[in-house]
This record gives C-alpha cells, sequence and structure tokens, in this order.
C-alpha cells in the first residue's frame, strides 16, 4: 500500500469514529432532556396530584422506552470512542497492525448492530435527521479497518520477496530447480514477463519452471519482440497456451513496438505484489547473472504501458 492508500485508510478510519462520537453525544443529550423532561412532569404531577390527560399519560409511557435508548447509546459510547482512538493513532504512527485493524472493524460492525437495534425498536420525535449517521461512520471505519488489513498482507507479500539468487553456469539443471522453487513458487495472480528475445528454447523452459506452480496464476503475459518467433515457436506457443489453458490459467504472448524495443534493454518478471531482474528467459538457468528484486510500482507501470501498446502475437503479420 503506498502512501495515498494509508492516508485514505487512516481517514476512513478517523472520519468514522468522529462521526460515531459525535452521534453518540447528540443521541444522549437528546434523549437526557426527553428523560428529564418526563421526569419532571411526573414529579410536578405528582406533587400537586393533579389527574394526567390521556395525552400526557401517552407521553410519560415513553419514558421507560427513552431510558433503555440511552442505555444502548451507553453501550455504544466505548466503541465510538475505541475507532476513534484508532483513527488517530494510525495518523500520527503511521503504521498498522492486523490487531488495530481487526478491533476496528468489529467495533465499527458491533457499533452499526447497536444503531439498527436502536433504530429498530425506538422512534423518537427530533432524532430521525441522524439515523443514517451512525451507518455512514460504521461504513467508513469498516472500510479504513479492511484497507489496512489490505496493507498489512501486501507487506507481508513484499516481506517474502526472494533473496538475490545466483545464477551459476556450471549448473543449468539445479538452476531450474533453484529458480523454480525460490522464485516460481514465490509468484502469483497475474504473472507478466517482459523478454526482448523470447524464442522456443524460453518457452521450453518457461513451461520447466511453472511446474507445478500454475495453480497460483490466474494469468501469465509475456511480452517481447518478433524477431526471433518463426520456426517450430507457434506450435510450441500454442501447446504451452492449451495446457495453461487446462489448468485455467490465461496465457497471452503480445510483441512490442520496434519504436519501443530499442529502450528495452533489461528483463523482469513481477507478479500482483512483487517484481524482479532476470536473466534471459531462453538462458535463465546458463547466465552468470542475480536475479534481484527491482521496485514494484515502476515496474508494472513500465510493462503496462508497453502492453497497451502492443499486438497480440495472433494478430501479428
Amino acid at each position: 500500500m503506498d502512501l495515498k492508500d494509508w492516508r485514505l485508510a487512516s481517514a476512513l478510519a478517523l472520519i468514522g469514529g468522529l462521526l460515531s462520537l459525535l452521534s453518540v453525544f447528540y443521541l444522549t443529550e437528546h434523549l437526557s432532556f426527553a428523560i428529564g423532561l418526563y421526569y419532571g412532569i411526573s414529579t410536578a404531577l405528582n406533587a400537586y396530584n393533579i389527574t394526567p390527560s390521556s395525552g400526557i399519560v401517552s407521553l410519560l409511557s415513553q419514558s421507560s422506552a427513552i431510558s433503555l435508548a440511552l442505555s444502548i447509546i451507553y453501550i455504544m459510547f466505548p466503541f465510538s470512542l475505541i475507532i476513534s482512538a484508532i483513527g488517530v493513532l494510525w495518523v500520527f504512527s503511521k503504521s498498522y497492525l492486523r490487531l488495530t485493524s481487526a478491533v476496528l472493524i468489529f467495533c465499527a460492525i458491533a457499533y452499526m448492530a447497536l444503531s439498527f437495534v436502536l433504530n429498530l425498536n425506538f422512534a423518537f420525535p427530533g432524532l430521525s435527521v441522524l439515523a443514517y449517521v451512525p451507518y455512514i461512520g460504521s461504513l467508513l471505519a469498516i472500510a479504513g479497518g479492511a484497507l489496512g488489513l489490505l496493507n498489512i498482507t501486501q507487506r507481508q507479500g513484499q516481506k517474502r520477496a526472494v533473496s538475490p539468487i545466483q545464477i551459476n553456469p556450471e549448473t543449468p539443471y539445479s538452476n531450474m530447480i533453484l529458480i523454480s522453487n525460490r522464485l516460481m513458487k514465490k509468484l502469483s495472480g497475474n504473472v507478466r514477463i517482459l523478454d526482448m528475445h523470447v524464442d522456443s528454447r524460453a518457452m521450453e523452459n518457461l513451461a520447466r519452471l511453472v511446474g507445478g506452480s500454475a495453480g497460483s496464476y490466474k494469468k501469465i503475459s509475456i511480452l517481447t519482440t518478433g524477431d526471433r518467433l518463426g520456426g517450430d515457436f507457434t506450435k510450441a506457443y500454442n501447446d504451452f497456451k492449451a495446457e495453461m489453458a487446462n489448468m485455467n490459467v490465461e496465457f497471452e504472448l503480445r510483441i512490442i513496438k520496434e519504436s519501443e524495443a530499442h529502450r528495452q534493454h533489461e528483463r523482469m518478471i513481477l507478479d500482483d505484489h512483487k517484481a524482479y531482474k532476470i536473466p534471459p528467459l531462453n538462458i535463465i538457468n546458463r547466465k552468470n547473472e542475480h536475479i534481484v528484486s527491482i521496485n514494484h510500482a515502476d515496474a508494472e507501470k513500465w510493462f503496462e504501458r508497453l502492453w497497451g501498446g502492443s499486438t497480440r502475437f495472433e494478430n501479428a503479420p
């Protein structure tokens, strides 16, 4: 999660908590005033031995219901206070914990449930304008907690990023096992590869590397030039695509524009959270090189820009 997402999550939690607190304060004040008014009327009737009219009796009968409603609001108060405290904590600490995100969501749901019970069973004049404010505050807090959990998940995914992998050209067979276990099995979701020199051998190596990891992928996308796609490549491409389809993995290869190809020298592989610089795919197990992590946001932005201007292999001339 980047800085913009962090600010959004913190703002949602803080605004949700403040709306919840304001709702509790207003309802407490309003209901306390109503209870005091009913108590004063009842005291005056008893003190002066006045026989109440049917309208006053009906009005006084609501006092017990309002007392119960006030008790529910007292229970809502600590939940709104915790939501606000977590919002303030996130704003100033600039960090998340799984526990605080879970507590935020739990308190927001509990606050919303109590608000629902209050509005379902009690209807008091003058309070209808605030009927939706507690729900809005709760939903904002839930959204903030969900973003917090997403942040934690992404950071854990980044922590699982592989350390640099040294490729030893003297052990090509072992290198394939090493890359498969330490790189390909760490990837998931949408896997994207940028390599200017993909050919039949690259497809063969990719098939060996994917191995038992395909179940973690949704799609494999490759960007390359068209200078090595002749010969037996079409058959290798179709066979690999069909094999991936049998595993419910979409596969697509696109050809980059010639005007862009000369600007691209390094190769990379990335998924939804991690990105790496890799050796050429057709000699990935034979070149004396390191596989190292690179900035995911920059890699993804660059890949998607090239992808948008590329041509599907099936449509290439």
